[in-house]
């Protein structure tokens, strides 16, 4: 289980360095999302919580899980910068090679030879190299056409720079076609899918996927469902 990955990966960890025991609430409605993907009860979930709360650490370590559990998958993430893709591939390798960590334990196949990375294209395989990668991470205005693939789980996150950029018209026109005709063209038929981000605008890519799922016909088969959890609780806090 996910879960319990989570868990025992930080177990060598101080309590003060871990990150996801003390984030398990909320946090546990995201890891639970990624399972149902992985357990083929949903094809797309949404991620959507306040800036700062941890919401791409999480789902790093999701992302990790899933193609850990078969190198053979090719899983892809994106986001609105290159300094944000290379900072989620720096924190994957952190994630298999860091010794205080304990993925050479759960996953000693995947470890037993050096890890072949390419610091250049953002990318990770596992065990052996291939055509598209176990892991790769790409900006949503990078090379994506013909460089990627995706038939694991592919991730896309926050995909506007911030309040200014998701409110403006252009903008959100502008990336929706990155994601709708780019990013989304590079998923095959049985590939997962995470939208997540901070929401700033009804009409950013999120919630114009949404309005496709909702009342389109031809995605009536997709399941998927919202994890929306707000800055503040029930009590205002």
């Amino acid at each position: 289980l996910l879960e319990s990955f989570a868990f025992y990966m930080e177990k060598n960890r101080p309590p003060e360095e871990r990150f996801y025991q003390p984030r398990i609430n909320p946090q546990s409605r995201v890891i639970q999302g990624i399972q149902d993907l992985a357990d083929d009860k949903l094809d797309e979930i949404f991620v959507n919580e306040p800036s700062r709360v941890g919401k791409t650490q999480t789902v790093k370590i999701g992302f990790l899980w899933y193609g850990s559990r078969n190198p053979e998958l090719s899983n892809l993430y994106t986001a609105y910068s290159d300094k944000i893709t290379s900072g989620f591939y720096d924190g994957l390798i952190e994630l298999m090679t860091d010794p205080t960590y304990t993925y050479g334990e759960i996953f000693p196949k995947n470890v037993e030879k050096k890890l072949i990375t390419d610091g250049k294209d953002l990318t990770i395989d596992l065990i052996r190299k291939k055509t598209y990668p176990t892991f790769t991470s790409r900006s949503i205005y990078g090379t994506l056409n013909g460089a990627c693939d995706c038939n694991g789980l592919a991730v896309a996150d926050d995909l506007f720079s911030g309040i200014d950029e998701a409110l403006s018209i252009d903008r959100q026109l502008t990336v929706w076609k990155k994601f709708d005709n780019n990013f989304m063209k590079r998923l095959k038929r049985k590939a997962k899918l995470i939208n997540m981000g901070t929401r700033w605008a009804p009409q950013d890519v999120q919630g114009r996927r949404k309005n496709l799922l909702e009342t389109n016909p031809k995605f009536k088969y997709k399941r998927w469902i919202g994890i929306i959890i707000p800055a503040l609780n029930e009590k205002d806090e």
